[in-house]
């Protein structure tokens, strides 16, 4: 109803799409994309890589789609202006192998990790937001500049393991991922970073490498120019999985401005 009243300007789905695309045959997707062309023909439906398309080497997900840029990035990174946004979306899943133990007959890891594509992705990533801080500051082109990718950098709940604030980020393939790309990020000043994969719903303070860098000392007002790009983790609908909490309230990073869970 809204798609068809307009009352969105698009869709950025990321990651983690129909649970799954390959499922039973792929006839999964086929249902799934069928009840999203009534939205997907009155708007934009974009979408990023999340690790429930890793299987097969993301074939379902690479061949399904036609994203930006498609023919040279098989829809795992691309970037695009929308009124005021200039938006950047890009695949966390080149970093991560996937193992899955539902498909024994493949005999191998059935996903990455790619290095050559996280090479590909970062290179682009670079060029990118450059091109669009340099188009910013200029006055010339959009002044947001929002990043969207499938898995979260920071996030609390019980299946980050978070009781000691950085502990997921630290563990070997999230530290490789959030050190190539949050720089990056931090540096051109990127405004929002859209995560998912955690079920739950956390916005973070402004924040870089674990520090907050909130734009004023004013509590009520932490946002107002801040001094690092604001961390969404958006990823509690539509999960036929589970629901993910928060350890029963242990404490949060101190990046954490609100949590909500089931």
């Amino acid at each position: 109803a809204d798609a068809a009243l307009r009352d969105t300007d698009l869709v950025i789905h990321n990651g983690d799409i129909a649970y799954d695309l390959h499922t039973d045959n792929a006839s999964c997707g086929d249902r799934w994309l069928n009840e999203m062309q009534p939205v997907a023909a009155k708007q934009p439906y974009l979408v990023s890589q999340g690790n429930h398309e890793a299987i097969y080497d993301g074939l379902n997900f690479i061949k399904r789609f036609s994203m930006p840029n498609r023919a040279q990035t098989h829809n795992l990174w691309y970037s695009f202006d929308h009124g005021g946004a200039h938006c950047l979306v890009y695949t966390s899943e080149a970093y991560f192998v996937m193992h899955d133990h539902r498909y024994p007959e493949l005999g191998r890891d059935t996903w990455g990790p790619y290095p050559e594509w996280v090479r590909e992705q970062r290179a682009f990533i670079e060029a990118d937001l450059a091109a669009a801080a340099a188009r910013r500051d200029s006055g010339e082109g959009p002044q947001w500049l929002l990043v969207f990718g499938h898995r979260a950098m920071y996030c609390s709940d019980r299946g980050c393991d978070t009781t000691l604030a950085d502990r997921w980020r630290n563990k070997s393939e999230h530290a490789q991922f959030c050190n190539d790309l949050e720089p990056t990020f931090n540096r051109y000043g990127v405004d929002f970073v859209f995560g998912a994969h955690w079920h739950t719903y956390e916005r973070l303070w402004p924040v870089f490498n674990g520090t907050v860098l909130n734009g004023t000392t004013d509590p009520t007002n932490p946002y107002h120019h801040p001094r690092a790009p604001v961390h969404i983790v958006a990823g509690a609908a539509g999960c036929g999985e589970h629901s993910d909490d928060f350890n029963g309230g242990s404490p949060p990073g101190p990046w954490s401005a609100v949590r909500l869970g089931r």
